[in-house]
């Protein structure tokens, strides 16, 4: 969440310093077409050249700087992995391998019908190049955690922050289950940047409810119950094992989420490959900061230098 929220500042120093370079030092004066009705109410006439180059530039460095920010922190993970030794102290940053153990009833996986501890799944489908928006568009999410711990060493750590799921192979979908699943549910209404912003109150749901949680968010209004919707789950079964990074509380004696997240990090296997796969991570991250770097830069020096003014 604070990387999104720097990310997201970032990109508007970035629009608001390419506005100016291109919108004013260059003066570009060719306009790209009529405005939207939004944008139309709004009192936005059109926009030029210089407008999309600097939204566009905008997002590109965006993106840029949560990958780097995200490749800090798996670099911090793996930190905490490799160093994560001798007794538990009140209020560290540790790293756990154990199995998962349920704590009272478990959850029936709502795509798969797996039982399970937890699950997370997403309902997309895929709008035509014509329309807007293009390519994958959310429309359904959801989430939920039952009362659960990690055994290790002899002790049962409790578990009470979301695990992370997304290092976890997608499950077997049954479509027919999956689309009685999204008929029969009620979803809150809300849109997807607001849906990320309710993650926040997870963890303190979780805590009232002694380790348990469920959230199902309707992000747009597709009927996804036809056959142009695709499912996609992610769960975690007990008796599994993993290595989770989390704070650990002695008077809860329980594993919570770092300040400003709703979520621990959950590997599977032991710390070997929890820090095999966090290093994977954060090589991927870098990767791919480098290139919306990049990428953003040539943009900005395209408008700039070669833009016929």
């Amino acid at each position: 969440m604070k990387s999104a929220l720097v990310a997201v500042l970032c990109s508007i120093a970035a629009l608001l310093g390419m506005e100016y370079v291109l919108g004013h030092f260059y003066s570009f004066e060719v306009s790209l077409g009529t405005p939207t009705p939004v944008l139309a109410l709004l009192g936005v006439r059109g926009l030029e050249d210089a407008d999309y180059a600097a939204i566009v530039t905008s997002w590109l460095f965006g993106f840029a700087v949560f990958a780097l920010l995200t490749a800090r922190f798996e670099r911090r993970e793996g930190e905490i992995i490799a160093g994560s030794k001798g007794p538990l102290i009140d209020g560290r940053l540790v790293a756990l391998t154990g199995t998962m153990e349920a704590l009272g009833e478990p959850l029936v996986a709502p795509f798969s019908g797996q039982t399970c501890l937890a699950y997370n799944y997403e309902v997309q489908h895929r709008n035509s190049l014509d329309e807007h928006p293009s390519g994958e568009v959310m429309d359904r999410k959801g989430f939920a955690l039952a009362p659960c711990a990690i055994r290790t060493g002899g002790r049962l750590i409790t578990l009470l922050a979301f695990p992370e799921l997304e290092s976890f192979p997608t499950s077997a979908t049954d479509r027919a289950r999956a689309r009685n699943f999204v008929v029969s549910t009620k979803f809150e209404k809300t849109g997807f940047l607001d849906s990320l912003l309710r993650y926040g109150e997870v963890a303190r749901i979780i805590d009232i409810h002694g380790g348990a949680v469920r959230q199902d968010f309707q992000v747009s209004s597709y009927d996804v119950a036809n056959d142009a919707a695709y499912f996609t789950e992610r769960i975690l079964q007990p008796g599994e094992k993993v290595t989770v990074v989390g704070r650990y509380s002695a008077s809860k004696k329980a594993l919570l989420a770092e300040a400003y997240l709703s979520a621990v990090s959950m590997f599977r296997g032991t710390k070997r490959q929890a820090l095999a796969a966090a290093r994977d991570l954060r090589k991927a991250y870098l990767i791919g900061a480098g290139c919306f770097f990049v990428l953003s830069v040539l943009m900005a020096a395209g408008f700039i230098l070669y833009w016929p003014r």
